[in-house]
């Protein structure tokens, strides 16, 4: 597959490709081996392949609460993203005597979703975000945190001033400009993943435009979910190395590491590291890892959300694809064309 309309740099050597595709062949040979359970069925933590530590704790911990979270793009940002773009289930609105302020937590507007698959001006949901974007965030954060669900994002040991460190959440605004390019690479990743392009509603696209304008910057949109986050959020190391997108399809699943890199290893793959870098910098190798079975925990969540809030819902599939695009959207923009790319099934 090639990732057409990709507008990153980061792929392999081309003298790393034929181990890499080597060793991706071993592990959609073989998905259980490359597996693990998670922790919980709603998506946390992010694609980003580089080693992390979480503060505050072991240095040997990886991850809290006994066990990883689903991956997509920056973790809390893809639910959010889903409701910016679709289903406006936390839309901050007036509300009666209280002037043009926001609702407060916990508060629903009555009558139907503001925010709909064929409704709301591109423009003036831009004009909206650049005003909102903090409160908006803050009541999706807050909303997953009373349904018991985790909130996350992370941060990374070198992020320039008014970065968080997190490639999708610096890069959002670049992400919705490209999806509503309607890249062909996003098509051809929706599809080796099984979701129907066809369900993302053209409104959503539309939006995306109006919306790269004003998005908030990556260090306030972090500083918002560490607020709500239910561990110390992890801190990532040194430069990007991924060498591959790996999409996981498994449901109750996500990516073992150490098994890639067994794969890779096996492969003959190099890590990448120069021979200028000191050992104890040199990363090993990465991968991208999107466990694309989870997005339809986050239609789940919007489902039961607005039904609480006596509203129509967008449709499973519509939600499920609006994360799909999105998830697909920031790979193109963190990639080059020729990243290679896996996807795990069950067989």
């Amino acid at each position: 597959m090639t990732l057409t309309g990709a507008i990153g740099r980061l792929e392999p050597a081309p003298s790393q490709l034929p181990g890499i595709r080597a060793g991706l062949e071993r592990l959609t040979a073989n998905p259980g081996g490359a597996l693990v359970p998670v922790s919980r069925p709603y998506p946390a933590g992010c694609l980003d392949g580089r080693p992390f530590e979480i503060p505050d704790m072991p240095a040997a911990a990886r991850v809290p609460d006994g066990g990883p979270t689903p991956r997509v793009a920056g973790g809390t940002l893809t639910t959010w993203v889903v409701d910016v773009l679709l289903t406006g289930v936390f839309r901050p609105v007036a509300v009666p005597g209280r002037g043009t302020g926001a609702r407060r937590r916990g508060e629903r507007p009555e009558g139907p979703p503001p925010v709909r698959a064929t409704g709301a001006d591109p423009a003036g949901l831009g004009e909206e975000i650049a005003t909102w974007a903090p409160a908006w965030l803050s009541l999706t954060c807050a909303s997953l945190r009373a349904a018991d669900l985790p909130v996350s994002a992370h941060g990374d040991d070198h992020a320039a001033p008014g970065n968080s460190g997190c490639g999708a959440v610096d890069s959002v605004a670049t992400i919705l400009g490209l999806l509503g390019q309607r890249p062909p690479g996003v098509v051809a990743l929706m599809e080796s993943w099984g979701i129907d392009v066809a369900d993302v509603p053209e409104a959503v696209l539309r939006r995306c435009g109006a919306l790269a304008l004003t998005m908030p910057g990556g260090d306030d949109i972090a500083g918002v979910i560490s607020g709500y986050a239910d561990s110390p959020m992890p801190i990532m190391h040194g430069p990007h190395r991924e060498v591959a997108v790996v999409a996981n399809t498994v449901p109750g699943t996500t990516i073992d590491a150490a098994a890639v890199g067994a794969a890779l290893d096996a492969a003959g793959v190099g890590t990448g590291a120069t021979d200028a870098e000191p050992p104890e910098e040199a990363c090993a190798w990465q991968v991208f890892a999107v466990d694309t079975w989870s997005f339809g925990s986050i239609a789940d969540f919007y489902r039961d959300q607005a039904a609480d809030g006596g509203r129509a819902p967008a449709s499973h599939d519509q939600i499920v694809a609006t994360a799909a695009a999105f998830n697909a959207a920031a790979l193109l923009t963190l990639c080059a064309a020729d990243m290679p790319v896996a996807v795990l099934r069950t067989r």
